[in-house]
């Protein structure tokens, strides 16, 4: 059944330096995970996600490129929604963006993959940096009461919390869209 199929948040890191993390809430807990170093993120995150099989994937990384790549007409450095959220060029980011856009592209599950922004989140949703992670979990705790919330061990582990709630978000359709869908969106 749809309803109980988990969600899922991801931070999405360097492919083997062990900074990706992973957040989940499943029917009765939410859990944290983090890639260890010198292991396949991208191999990490999809069996994870087949174990899971979630029905909504909110991920820190983006899975597309600026329109001006796109048709040649617009911005090749930046879409509207990072500049609208203060968020890196794809461009820049390179090879992550094409290891976050291949990841959604090839991972056989059936789910709704969403682009996020945990400092944007943290900043417009919750008022407060990433960095706080004490108010962080704190207003973590207000989205699942009743379910403890795992402690996070870094700033990777609280960015995948907050990737989590972007998904919360889209489960219960109180979502916010950043940008232009012709060319990508930014959803907290």
């Amino acid at each position: 059944m749809e309803v109980l199929r988990p969600i899922v948040g991801i931070d999405y890191g360097g492919r083997y330096t062990g900074t990706t993390a992973l957040a989940a809430c499943t029917l009765d807990h939410i859990f944290l995970t983090s890639c260890p170093k010198r292991t396949d993120a991208d191999t990490w995150i999809g069996e994870r996600l087949d174990d899971l099989q979630p029905r909504i994937i909110a991920i820190d990384a983006p899975l597309s490129l600026p329109s001006g790549v796109l048709d040649g007409k617009g911005d090749f450095h930046l879409r509207i929604a990072d500049r609208l959220c203060g968020a890196m060029s794809p461009m820049f980011l390179g090879g992550l963006t094409a290891r976050a856009m291949a990841l959604h592209t090839f991972w056989k599950g059936q789910a709704l993959w969403v682009e996020t922004y945990p400092s944007w989140m943290a900043h417009a949703r919750l008022g407060c940096k990433r960095t706080d992670h004490d108010q962080v979990v704190n207003m973590i705790r207000t989205y699942w009461t009743g379910q403890p919330i795992p402690d996070p061990t870094d700033q990777h582990q609280v960015d995948a919390l907050l990737a989590l709630i972007a998904a919360e978000h889209v489960r219960t359709n109180t979502s916010w869209h950043y940008g232009d869908p012709r060319e990508g969106v930014i959803v907290i």
